[in-house]
């Protein structure tokens, strides 16, 4: 397992300087939290949520020499109190899986031996979910020859309600929140997921060229329309809606749109609760 701490352009692979050693905590399912308030005097919950996920990675460094080992652990250092990171890990069957928003803690503060520090270096990431680095991406378009060639066959629809595609995408991890990115031209753009029965429209005629990109992350929640703020054609039924875990049939819809220029683009980085 190969275990590296990034903060901007500054990374540092902590393996190279020693191994994991029995006692990992917290790389499991996060911590969750239950909250409930009386209703007729019952407990009822009214919040569930994960909580941020401490991390402890027990470590041994050595070194050939003292003057080395002091060396190498001043080179973690310098990244692993840089600020805010992210904790990538390698598993052994190759599938990387990152926390976001983590700091490190504590575990490097006494050397220990000459040549030789056993030490637990222990980690907390304000995001508790461990993430995939490579995204998911899903186009939804109409090209030019599906016009001209046209068989009615799943995901593929063309109907009077001008939905440009539909198709079933599969969330691998937790609920995560994607980015859209509706390419013009079109109007009244619309995304359904038609597992959930929650939808997105937006009341806007898009010309040729416009980009409009909504980001439904819970920190984020924004529309933008060529990079101007464009919130306010939300049409208030609208729900800026989570990929639940599995299969989402989702739709893309505009009227007006023309085949090979107007798209839809989604993009997730799936999440999971355990590394």
């Amino acid at each position: 397992m190969q275990i590296e701490f990034i903060v901007g352009a500054q990374s540092v692979v902590l393996t190279n300087y020693g191994r994991l050693v029995d006692g990992r905590r917290g790389d499991l399912a996060p911590a969750t939290v239950l909250e409930t308030e009386l209703l007729a005097g019952l407990s009822v919950m009214s919040a569930y949520r994960q909580e941020k996920r401490p991390l402890d990675l027990p470590f041994l460094f050595k070194a050939a020499a003292e003057t080395t080992l002091l060396a190498n652990i001043r080179t973690m250092l310098d990244v692993l109190t840089a600020g805010e990171g992210v904790l990538k890990v390698t598993r052994n069957d190759a599938v990387v899986r990152q926390l976001q928003r983590c700091y490190y803690k504590d575990g490097l503060r006494e050397k220990g031996w000459l040549q030789a520090i056993e030490t637990v270096l222990s980690f907390d990431s304000l995001d508790p979910y461990w993430y995939d680095p490579t995204p998911t991406s899903e186009v939804f378009t109409v090209s030019l020859t599906s016009l001209t060639t046209f068989f009615p066959f799943f995901p593929l629809v063309l109907t009077a309600s001008s939905i440009i595609e539909r198709k079933n995408v599969t969330n691998p991890g937790a609920p995560v929140w994607p980015v859209w990115t509706i390419v013009g031209p079109g109007e009244n753009p619309t995304i359904t997921n038609h597992t959930t029965g929650e939808s997105i429209t937006l009341v806007k005629t898009l010309i040729a060229g416009d980009v409009l990109v909504i980001d439904t992350s819970p920190l984020a929640k924004t529309v933008i329309l060529n990079g101007a703020n464009a919130y306010q054609y939300l049409t208030a039924a609208s729900t800026l809606f989570s990929l639940a875990h599995g299969v989402n049939d989702l739709s893309v819809q505009m009227n007006l749109f023309v085949a090979g220029t107007s798209t839809g683009t989604l993009q997730f980085y799936p999440r999971y609760v355990s590394l």
